[in-house]
């Protein structure tokens, strides 16, 4: 009986279709992190969710010289799979010489993404970070 409802819920997981997601992020009002210059940001993007353990790394930004209000090129994809727990965690860093600085750091459900039309809009401490399909 136990191995029975073993590969159901496998063939359940199995025949629910995953859909792809694409998309990009824009940074508006990012703080200045040093007395010399204005940020130079970057963000760092992580996956968790649908049976992954822990956190994934799944790719960064370019940073973006002198730019409180950054639009970066960087396209990240990943499957989709509705009602799975998918979370995307950014954070943002200010590139430095030697040590780069973490700004602020936000998590969005990939779920409320797709709900909301495909964007997300994370209000860090100051700054705000905002993800669109691409």
């Amino acid at each position: 009986m136990q191995a029975s409802l073993v590969w159901f819920t496998i063939f359940t997981l199995m025949s629910v279709a995953a859909e792809r997601v694409q998309f990009r992020i824009t940074g508006r009002n990012l703080p200045d992190s040093d007395v010399i210059h204005t940020i130079d940001p970057y963000v760092r993007v992580y996956y968790s969710g649908n049976n992954v353990p822990g956190e994934k790394f799944l790719g960064k930004t370019e940073y973006v010289f002198n730019s409180p209000n950054a639009q970066w090129n960087t396209i990240f994809t990943l499957n989709y799979v509705p009602g799975s727990n998918q979370t995307i965690n950014l954070k943002l860093y200010d590139k430095d010489p030697g040590l780069d600085n973490l700004i602020g750091q936000s998590s969005f459900s990939l779920d409320d993404y797709k709900n909301k039309g495909e964007k997300a809009v994370m209000h860090l401490d100051a700054g705000t970070l905002i993800v669109k399909k691409a």
